[in-house]
């Protein structure tokens, strides 16, 4: 899976190891190292246990599958509130002016858009 910006540096990338620290999976979610925290405090994300470590003396590590599944549903219902937000904006008339006056909305219609 490619991150936002269309690149490889999603969290898919077959280059993230097994194990993030807190400050790999903020950077690969966007978020701060203390958002990562709540996320752990709510269940989203999990810690792997300190045996299946490859070093119980080095830093707590955040199971990778889940940083992963966070990033795929979190995409996911940000994909699904831009959707209902268009809709809702169409079905309200909203920029319907600004609309009007772009080239590409005739192509549209043509095609046979709803809008």
């Amino acid at each position: 899976m490619t991150s936002p910006a269309g690149n490889d540096s999603g969290p898919d990338n077959e280059d993230v190891p097994s194990g993030l620290t807190r400050e790999q999976a903020a950077q690969l979610l966007h978020v701060s190292p203390g958002h990562v925290d709540e996320l752990v405090r709510l269940g989203h994300l999990a810690y792997l246990d300190a045996d299946t470590r490859e070093s119980q003396c080095g830093p707590m590590l955040l199971a990778t599958a889940t940083v992963q599944a966070y990033w795929r549903e979190s995409k996911g219902s940000q994909a699904a509130g831009l959707a209902g937000m268009v809709d809702a904006s169409e079905r309200l008339g909203l920029y319907d002016d600004e609309l009007a006056e772009l080239p590409f909305r005739d192509n549209l219609r043509a095609r046979g858009s709803p809008r």
